[in-house]
């Protein structure tokens, strides 16, 4: 999985926890994201990555995505 961050914003283009994922039960228990595919948050409205904003704000989403897929293709990744 890949995420990106330009200024306040932070996108993650790979379910939530890679590897290491964070079981269901536990994510609800303490209202942690889910482990939907992409997620989007600001970070200083929301350091904690608790609101994914991707529905929200769809237009940011994209520009982040067209900037990450340029740099991964970049780089060949």
């Amino acid at each position: 999985g890949y995420a990106i961050r330009r200024g306040d914003w932070v996108l993650i283009d790979a379910p939530s926890g890679g590897v290491s994922r964070v079981p269901r039960w536990h994510a609800q228990a303490e209202g942690l994201p889910s482990t939907t595919c992409p997620e989007l948050y600001n970070l200083r409205s929301d350091l904690g990555q608790r609101n994914n904003l991707v529905n929200q704000r769809p237009e940011q989403a994209a520009e982040l995505r067209r900037l990450l897929q340029s740099i991964r293709a970049q780089h060949g990744g």
